[in-house]
């Protein structure tokens, strides 16, 4: 709660869950974000597990999993949601970031990004966890 409501950071939070799919799924991609942004003192990634934390309704009223939500610098009751449409990337992470937060990823987007996703072969990862993900969907809807 410290960390969401420091009024001197821009503060990224994903409210998840280990028991979610989804959440699993895009878990790569939200380390990867933090690892992009860790040298951005005025940004900052958290993750939050639904199931072990007491949740504050105002910030949170939303009850599923995974719930992405932008907390900005100076007004954390003016905090913004991820949008459903958006994908839940890296690339659609940074995107989000950049029309919200106050600090200019500019760089880091021209940048930093496209270096990592190379370096880290980030998306083929990605894939082969959704095809993981979606072979174990299907296995255990049989049973």
């Amino acid at each position: 709660k410290e960390i969401v409501l420091d009024d001197s950071k821009d503060v990224f939070l994903d409210v998840s869950a280990d028991w979610c799919g989804p959440s699993v799924t895009m878990f790569p991609a939200l380390c990867d974000l933090a690892s992009l942004l860790k040298d951005e003192k005025d940004v900052v990634v958290a993750k939050m597990d639904l199931d072990t934390n007491e949740l504050d309704r105002f910030y949170l009223a939303e009850t599923f999993v995974p719930n992405i939500k932008l907390f900005p610098k100076g007004n954390k009751e003016d905090f913004v949601g991820y949008p459903d449409g958006q994908e839940k990337d890296l690339q659609g992470f940074v995107q989000f970031l950049e029309q919200h937060c106050k600090v200019d990823l500019k760089e880091m987007r021209r940048v930093r990004l496209p270096d990592y996703v190379e370096k880290n072969d980030i998306q083929p990862l990605i894939r082969q966890a959704q095809r993981c993900f979606s072979h174990y969907i299907s296995q255990s809807s049989v049973a």
